[in-house]
């Protein structure tokens, strides 16, 4: 009876741990969301063929094709940082990796991690609609909110003007 009563505790105390993550997750990524720090990442060009499938769209960012053109990218860990400049419209585009250096007023810290040798920013997909691929074909841009730290999440496609497109499916 002990041992029964153990294990009840033990499988009790896991799901309740797994419930605490999973919520805390939820809670920093609402907290991002709720963020006005808003910066648009050019998407870079995929495959046509594998652009689109299903309800959602393949991602490549401009960004990572620049930082992995940069002279000091075979130094940098799989987990790290960008420093990127925000323009006037919002855009950002590569500086540097970072550094510890202090930023400047119209840099911005984004989080990136190399997974099977690519760089990812986020994510590498965008879900919408089922139906609403053309909709999104036009896209040039990701918009992504990013908290004080540096984590970007993912929020809308923009087109060529900058126009939003839409939010993510959730």
């Amino acid at each position: 009876m002990t041992k029964l009563f153990d294990r009840r505790w033990w499988v009790g105390g896991a799901c309740l741990l797994a419930l605490l993550v999973v919520n805390a997750d939820i809670v920093r990524k609402e907290m991002i969301l709720a963020s006005d720090n808003r910066v648009l990442l050019k998407l870079a060009p995929l495959d046509p063929r594998s652009l689109m499938q299903g309800d959602y769209m393949a991602l490549r960012f401009q960004l990572a094709v620049d930082a992995r053109g940069a002279p000091d990218y075979d130094q940098q860990s799989d987990d790290g940082y960008l420093i990127v400049s925000v323009d006037k419209n919002r855009v950002g585009h590569f500086v540097r990796f970072d550094n510890g250096v202090a930023l400047t007023g119209a840099e911005q810290r984004i989080r990136y991690r190399i997974r099977k040798g690519r760089m990812k920013i986020a994510t590498n997909a965008f879900f919408f609609q089922e139906g609403k691929a053309k909709h999104f074909e036009q896209a040039e841009y990701g918009e992504f909110a990013v908290d004080t730290s540096g984590n970007p999440l993912l929020v809308a496609m923009a087109d060529e003007q900058l126009k939003s497109l839409g939010v993510m499916k959730r």
